[in-house]
């Protein structure tokens, strides 16, 4: 059943077209080859979702779909599976979840910036803009790829990925594998050459039911000069702020402290709190926010866990840490 329902997906609906239409900042995930994809015959739209033990199926992001269908969607995915965690939802399924059954926990936020605006000043603007400066005293410099294949570009920057990939270390989260150039439609590059050497990239999404892009994936070879990973966010946000774009997402991140917890017992709130102080701590998660509110001034919007059941235990939590591929990076 699934099997024909993910032929269906790819014969009669583009994943390409349904993410610019109708995506959030997690639908690229639907191009990662380790989630299975669930749709339904008589609607536009898909639902990702990664599998764990004990019947956990792990739901990425809301429903790819019109906004009245996403209901239907989330109710699909909990009638097939005995236990449906939602990771990364937006407060605009939590209303239709919660009637569902869902319990919802409020983790983290969506970050968001308009890249017309001026550039901060005052502390966080000096320190930017030091680091700016240093960068192209080094010799870095910013241009965007056209995407008019151009093979010897693509393997340069294919290479910085690699580098980047094989330099981590520590304990790592990251929602989907790498893949720069699948699919092409959705996707724009800005590289960054230090004396025309490319070290490092950033690559974005086009999400039009947004209204603009999501800052994808932001690699860079290792001991770059210090600003430029700066840099190309800068040039990339410059960009479209001139194009007129009003909305760039850096994605997910965690909240200081959990927000509204709503539908669980005693014991599931305080295992959750539990297992967010620890994931706060080990992944340093809280840096990710604060490296992206460097850029000016940020808008954000809370995003939520759902259960249902509605129990967080060590099942739960286990199918989340596997479908944010939690590891340790030697």
């Amino acid at each position: 059943m699934i099997e024909a329902e993910l032929q269906y997906a790819i014969a009669h609906a583009d994943l390409g077209a349904l993410v610019r239409r109708f995506g959030g900042v997690l639908s690229p995930v639907v191009f990662d080859t380790g989630c299975e994809l669930l749709t339904l015959p008589w609607l536009e739209g898909v639902l990702a979702y990664r599998r764990s033990l004990g019947g956990v199926a792990v739901v990425i992001g809301d429903p790819i779909c019109a906004p009245h269908d996403q209901a239907r969607l989330l109710d699909e995915a909990r009638a097939r599976f005995d236990t449906v965690v939602v990771a990364g939802a937006s407060r605009a399924i939590v209303s239709a979840a919660h009637a569902l059954g869902f319990a919802v926990i409020e983790f983290g936020e969506q970050i968001w910036i308009d890249p017309r605006r001026e550039r901060p000043r005052g502390r966080r603007g000096h320190e930017l803009k030091r680091k700016l400066n240093h960068a192209r005293g080094a010799g870095i410099a910013v241009r965007e790829y056209a995407g008019a294949r151009d093979p010897w570009l693509e393997a340069e920057l294919e290479r910085v990925a690699r580098a980047w990939l094989a330099a981590r270390k520590g304990l790592q989260v990251f929602v989907a594998h790498v893949d720069l150039f699948h699919p092409r439609g959705l996707r724009r590059w800005f590289f960054a050459t230090e004396h025309e050497r490319v070290v490092g990239v950033q690559s974005l999404v086009r999400l039009d039911g947004c209204g603009g892009y999501l800052l994808e994936h932001l690699l860079t070879e290792p001991d770059v000069p210090a600003g430029t990973t700066e840099s190309l966010v800068i040039g990339a946000l410059d960009a479209v702020g001139r194009e007129g774009c009003r909305f760039v997402s850096f994605g997910l991140s965690t909240a200081a402290a959990l927000g509204l917890v709503s539908g669980l017992s005693p014991g599931s709130i305080r295992l959750g709190r539990w297992f967010f102080d620890q994931a706060q701590k080990r992944f340093h998660l809280d840096s990710v926010s604060r490296f992206r509110r460097k850029f000016g001034e940020c808008v954000s919007e809370p995003s939520y866990l759902l259960f249902n059941p509605p129990r967080v235990g060590p099942l739960q939590l286990l199918a989340l840490m596997r479908a944010f591929n939690a590891s340790l990076a030697r």
